[in-house]
């Protein structure tokens, strides 16, 4: 039976794939872009349509139950019924810890405190803990500056919720903390991967836009997506399993991970862009959240921005909020 291509049927999600030249070797690139919770919705209630030439249709992981890391979360079905569900109560204990900000931030400054390598004030504790950025200065911000996060969805199946949870906490947290200090920014999720076998050459890249600089976050989308375990392992692979892919993707995880360097020349990022990897990498251990977030902004270079000990305190003052969040989610 003939299948319509999904870039025919959906022209404004699906792209029409393109052959690219990617570290000397050729790709067909198959990308799936969405700025917005309730398209992703519809066309998963609309599309029962399974590519099953690259995909076993016998054997689907968007709704596998013989592995315990793909089958964590709700089941298919409820994974995308809860994509527009405000009432979830992980989301309702999320939401109270966003709006903690509203109380710490009541007005914009010019100026911002931020660690540097050299000239300020020297910091003991930045210099005991072997970091690159040790002085403290003053720095005004220039205005209309824009700062775009890039932000990795897939991860090794060893990362655990609390490592994942954490990540999104610190995520809500810089984008509060940057716009407070009058940057704007964008921030974007994607899931990249090429198929398994050496010898082939197809790629899956997914985009999920979930802010734009001068627009309000949607923190609906940056929950879901950031948080949510079905997001991933629900929603990320039946889109994939609607894609016009033609290699043969059976294998449960779909493919790999493609590298850092792939990743990045993919995304065209620029010297704006900040590339937020997979918790692990982040070096994000899911234990306690003030200390991932000062390893995280170093890792990412993005304390250059921000007064690191002022977000770092909000984290640590809102530790209940954020235990509590947990649990519900779970």
């Amino acid at each position: 039976m003939y299948r319509v291509p999904s870039y025919i049927q959906y022209p404004d999600y699906f792209k029409k794939p393109e052959e690219i030249k990617l570290l000397g070797k050729q790709y067909t690139v198959y990308e799936i872009c969405f700025s917005d919770l309730i398209d992703i919705y519809d066309i998963l209630k609309k599309n029962r349509n399974i590519n099953e030439v690259a995909f076993n249709k016998d054997y689907l992981s968007s709704i596998s139950k013989n592995d315990e890391f793909l089958y964590r979360g709700r089941p298919y079905e409820q994974a995308v019924e809860n994509l527009l569900d405000e009432n979830d109560p992980g989301f309702k204990a999320y939401m109270e810890y966003k709006n903690i900000f509203n109380i710490y931030y009541k007005q914009a400054s010019e100026y911002v405190t931020v660690r540097t390598a050299a000239g300020g004030r020297p910091d003991p504790i930045a210099y005991a803990t072997g970091a690159a950025n040790i002085y403290i200065n003053r720095r005004k911000v220039p205005v209309g500056q824009t700062i775009n996060l890039d932000v990795q969805l897939a991860c090794p199946n060893k990362v655990s919720f609390d490592q994942i949870f954490h990540r999104a906490i610190i995520i809500t947290s810089l984008i509060n903390a940057l716009e407070k200090n009058l940057y704007k920014v964008n921030v974007n999720a994607f899931m990249i991967c090429e198929v398994s076998i050496d010898f082939n050459n197809e790629i899956i890249k997914m985009l999920f836009n979930i802010k734009k600089n001068g627009v309000e976050t949607d923190y609906k989308a940056l929950y879901k997506i950031l948080v949510d375990i079905e997001f991933l392992r629900r929603i990320c692979f039946r889109l994939m399993e609607i894609s016009d892919v033609k290699e043969n993707w059976y294998d449960e995880a779909y493919g790999r991970t493609c590298s850092i360097d792939k990743c990045k020349e993919l995304l065209g990022l620029s010297d704006n862009d900040y590339y937020i990897n997979h918790p692990d990498q982040m070096k994000i251990d899911g234990k306690i959240i003030e200390e991932d977030f000062e390893k995280f902004v170093a890792v990412s270079g993005l304390e250059r921005f921000i007064d690191v000990y002022q977000e770092s305190k909000i984290i640590s003052d809102s530790a209940e909020i954020i235990k509590r969040a947990k649990t519900l989610i779970r």
